[in-house]
């Protein structure tokens, strides 16, 4: 696992403790692995193969919903958050913590443009 770490980390320093470091590993919502990456990465090389590390966050963005292949039964958006919420929390052993977060990143539907108001002028010459 030599070169390998994770995308973010953020170091808290507390008066007269030891500093909290976060880990943040993202992931793009179609990456291969996406469902098992949380336990063997965030957690197994990130966090408990680095001496006081504890805290972890995994944030996925979601571009578009659709059956995928690499993760079968999930579609939407909201099946991976309750999914990766519920293996943060069965993955939260003391001392270790885990969060997901999934972020919506698909295009919101661009509004159609209204067709400009004929003016008076138009209305009359058409009527004549």
């Amino acid at each position: 696992h030599a070169g390998k770490r994770e995308d973010v980390t953020v170091a808290f320093n507390r008066a007269g403790e030891l500093p909290l470091t976060v880990c943040i590993e993202v992931k793009k919502h179609d990456s291969a692995a996406l469902l098992q990456k949380m336990e063997t990465q965030l957690l197994e090389l990130y966090l408990k193969a680095q001496r006081g590390r504890t805290h972890g966050l995994f944030v996925v963005f979601w571009f578009e919903d659709g059956e995928l292949a690499v993760h079968p039964g999930i579609s939407t958006k909201e099946q991976l958050s309750e999914h990766l919420n519920q293996q943060a929390a069965q993955l939260s052993a003391v001392p270790y913590r885990l969060a997901a977060k999934v972020i919506d990143c698909r295009t919101l539907p661009v509004p159609k443009k209204r067709k400009p108001a004929a003016s008076s002028k138009r209305k009359k010459a058409a009527k004549t």
